[in-house]
């Protein structure tokens, strides 16, 4: 588990439950909590308003010091943790590329942030900066949304390298908590299905047999067994048919999961790789906190 864990906060009920969630995954871990709030200043380099650019900057010192104390008192009120008992760091400039950088320094192993909307059909959208965050962060990220309190773990394989470490997570993430685990892999019809499959099953036009189906599931169950063993965990296994993304969302909201863990590709250094689709629409549009944990590549 993290030896850092990092939180954004930029004063919403959205960053509040990301503040309560860091809090108890720093606490579990004996990690030290770092909380991070950027303020706002789009004019402070705008060649229009240099004027507005300097008189922003001589405020910044009193904007600063007014910042860092909202954050304790708010960070206080939720976790109940003293000042001194967290690290605060205030900062203007692009929300997003301060918290990844700052993230990056102080060596995170997590970083926290919050998902803005409600349930139902505009469960669409993280806001941009969370976005951001997970398209470019170094390191695993959190999605923190109020979750059911279920004590069941969904992570999603689709058996490729960037879903291993998902997996791995999800085994650390059962065992810190004492939640129960369900792996889970969705047989997308229209596309070619995993890698190492057997070659008559990889074509399945839609529309096959039975026998066919059954012949699927088996296969992608024992896969499933196989992944779990790998890592020493103890899970359920389920296999879904239908695109991945929903069906995994689907899933997550039967068993009203409180986390879903899911693996991405990123490159070490500049530039990182965008999501993969499967892991944004995931990211974006559960009900319950999301765990992103990325494989770094050269």
């Amino acid at each position: 588990m993290a030896e850092r864990v990092v939180v954004a906060t930029d004063f919403s009920e959205a960053a509040d439950e990301a503040v309560r969630q860091a809090d108890e995954r720093a606490r579990s871990a004996g990690a030290t909590l770092s909380v991070f709030h950027v303020i706002p200043n789009p004019l402070r380099t705008d060649p229009l308003f240099p004027q507005f650019g300097q008189e922003m900057a001589d405020a910044a010192p009193a904007l600063q010091r007014d910042a860092i104390d909202r954050v304790k008192v708010r960070v206080t009120a939720l976790t109940g943790r003293q000042p001194g008992e967290f690290e605060v760091l205030v900062e203007d400039g692009p929300a997003h590329a301060v918290i990844v950088r700052r993230a990056e320094e102080r060596g995170a192993a997590l970083l926290v942030v919050g998902a803005r909307g409600a349930t139902g059909l505009s469960r669409t959208l993280l806001g941009s900066v969370a976005e951001r965050v997970l398209r470019h962060a170094h390191c695993p990220v959190l999605v923190a949304r109020r979750s059911p309190k279920s004590r069941r773990i969904l992570v999603a394989t689709d058996f490729s390298d960037p879903s291993l470490p998902a997996v791995a997570a999800a085994g650390e993430e059962a065992r810190r908590t004492g939640a129960q685990l369900t792996i889970f892999h969705s047989i997308d019809l229209g596309l070619s299905l995993a890698e190492g499959m057997p070659e008559p099953l990889t074509t399945a036009p839609f529309g096959f047999s039975a026998g066919i189906q059954e012949e699927l599931r088996e296969t992608v169950d024992g896969k499933l067994a196989s992944a779990l063993s790998r890592y020493g965990i103890d899970g359920d296994r389920v296999v879904a048919f239908g695109p991945a993304a929903p069906a995994i969302i689907r899933h997550a909201d039967q068993i009203q999961a409180e986390l879903i863990v899911v693996g991405t590709v990123g490159r070490t250094g500049l530039p990182r790789l965008l999501l993969g689709s499967v892991t944004e629409i995931v990211a974006r549009s559960a009900a319950c906190s999301v765990l992103v944990v990325r494989l770094n590549t050269a």
